[in-house]
């Protein structure tokens, strides 16, 4: 599992410098926002304060827009790792921004 956390976070660092930034967050929402056109889930993209609050609530886990290393992250992802509640934890990840 800790591989398939990894791949996220490296997603989530666009950059690959292994921090977790806001320009990251910047880059990483121009490609999602690519993907959720091609997916066609959401009919209109989320404004610039949705999306800095789905990056607030779901990966700057040190505070707002505070920078996390993409293995503070993984290990973070360790930690509340249940299996038998994984899809009530991540499904708001993924619908959130889609």
């Amino acid at each position: 599992m800790r591989h398939k956390w990894h791949q996220w976070a490296s997603l989530l660092d666009a950059d690959q410098d292994g921090i977790i930034s806001s320009d990251d967050m910047k880059k990483t929402n121009a490609t999602l926002e690519q993907l959720r056109l091609a997916i066609g889930d959401r009919r209109t993209a989320l404004n610039a304060d949705a999306q800095t609050k789905w990056w607030d609530d779901h990966i700057f886990k040190r505070g707002a827009d505070k920078h996390i290393s993409v293995e503070d992250y993984v290990a973070y992802l360790e930690g509340i790792y249940n299996p038998a509640d994984m899809g009530n934890k991540m499904r708001p990840v993924i619908t959130g921004f889609f």
